[in-house]
Parts: structure tokens; sequence; C-alpha cells
């Protein structure tokens, strides 16, 4: 059971997103999260919901988005609930196969899409994708530094 959480609703507007991801940073600074580790945790949030607004919405506004955030005393757990189009099975698949995208310097050189999902799984320590009775949910681990090591 988590120590301390908060749930956020939101709807599938991108214009949510800043919002969302000051108040997750927020919360980040009550852990013992190094400040690189909280970036990664804003950059894997915005891209989720950002997913989830643009492929599980296609983009329609008013969608109902939940994040939960949870603070256990050895993690912080981000949960992203909703009720759009699933992430297909072979794009998870991929990305557990490829393992996260290769860096590149160039961003001329960046896919438009598809690359996502595998920077959230490299910003993540875990993580884990269920759709059920219409509802998808991403959870998404940062394990905190042992004993205070940033």
């Amino acid at each position: 059971m988590a120590k301390r959480g908060l749930t956020l609703f939101l709807d599938s507007r991108l214009e949510q997103l800043s919002l969302l991801a000051v108040a997750v940073r927020a919360v980040c600074h009550e852990t013992p999260l190094a400040d690189d580790t909280i970036d990664r945790v804003e950059l894997a949030l915005v891209e989720a919901v950002t997913n989830v607004i643009k492929h599980g919405y296609a983009g329609a506004p008013d969608q109902p988005i939940t994040v939960r955030v949870e603070l256990f005393d050895d993690r912080l757990v981000l949960t992203i609930e909703d009720q759009g189009t699933p992430i297909p099975p072979e794009l998870l698949e991929a990305v557990a196969a490829s393992g996260p995208p290769a860096p590149t310097l160039d961003p001329s050189t960046w896919p438009e899409s598809g690359m996502g999902l595998g920077l959230i799984a490299a910003a993540a320590d875990a993580l884990a994708y269920a759709p059920s009775a219409g509802t998808n949910r991403l959870g998404l681990e940062w394990r905190y530094p042992p004993d205070g090591a940033a």
C-alpha cells in the first residue's frame, strides 16, 4: 500500500500536459529521486499521456485520462488510465525485443513517430501495460536510490 499519493483527472487535450508535468514534478520533489531521474519521470509521463491523446483517443478532446501518483518507501509509481484504443501488442513486443531506441544527436534523423513507447520504457525502471474491460492501464516505476545515494 502506498505511503502517500494523489490522483489527477484530466481530459484529452495537449494543453493539459504542462499543468500535469508541473504537478507530478512537485510530487517527485517529495522523494529522494535525483533531479535527472525526476526529468525522466516527467519525460515518460508527458510522452505517455501524449500517446493516449494522439493515438488512444485519435486527438478527440474531452476524453478521460487518470494519472495516479503513489509514493512508497522504496519507489515512485505512476499509473495512467484511459478508455482509448489499446496499444497494439506487436508494438509492445517490438519494444520488448529491441529495447529502447538508440540515441542520435541529429534530430533530422528522428522518425516522426514510433519512438514514444521506447522512450517511455527507457526512462522508467519498470513498465507494465494491461488493457482490460475497456480500460488501458500503463504502470511506470522508479526505484529510490539506496540509503541516500543520489
